[in-house]
């Protein structure tokens, strides 16, 4: 073993000397080139990236890799920073709803709408629901939602528990 490594030295220290022109042996420039051909040769470079498991390229390539990976990096610490934001934002418009569907509900309730049937009928001659007079009333007169809901609860047939609400069977007869 210590031969072999004494004679690759021997050999590096040769090629070595003559690559800067210290000595001036033909053979050593022989093999210098046919080193530099065999290594430049794409079938042996293929061979030898498949059994070493390496993949060799150009700096250049190596670089906008590398660039990319960097870009890509960039790219994801910015969307994630984006992501923090939206879901803390959406934390706060969760909780803001909650509070308000909370308050609509006090008021709703303050105002008497939560008493209002929707399915219930407000004229069974008419064919038409508690929930159609406040569509109609809209659309006619332009009356707000809970405007026309409370002009339609006038109806005692429009407040829950004074009558029972419209059945699946009474639905289909209307239609």
């Amino acid at each position: 073993m210590l031969g072999i490594l004494i004679a690759f030295m021997a050999v590096s220290f040769v090629l070595f000397i003559d690559h800067y022109l210290l000595l001036n042996l033909p053979m050593a420039r022989n093999i210098r080139k046919a080193t530099f051909a065999v290594m430049n040769d794409k079938e042996t470079l293929h061979n030898f990236e498949v059994n070493a498991g390496l993949k060799f390229m150009e700096m250049e390539e190596y670089n906008s890799i590398l660039n990319e990976i960097e870009q890509g990096a960039n790219t994801t610490k910015m969307a994630e920073s984006i992501l923090s934001t939206r879901t803390e934002d959406l934390v706060e418009l969760e909780r803001d709803t909650t509070t308000t569907n909370a308050e609509l509900q006090q008021e709703l309730s303050s105002l008497g709408l939560d008493k209002f049937c929707n399915n219930c009928m407000w004229s069974p001659a008419q064919k038409i629901t508690c929930d159609g007079r406040v569509a109609l009333l809209g659309e006619k007169y332009q009356t707000p939602k809970y405007q026309a809901m409370l002009s339609a609860m006038q109806k005692e047939t429009c407040v829950k528990n004074s009558v029972p609400m419209m059945t699946q069977d009474k639905k289909q007869e209307l239609n």
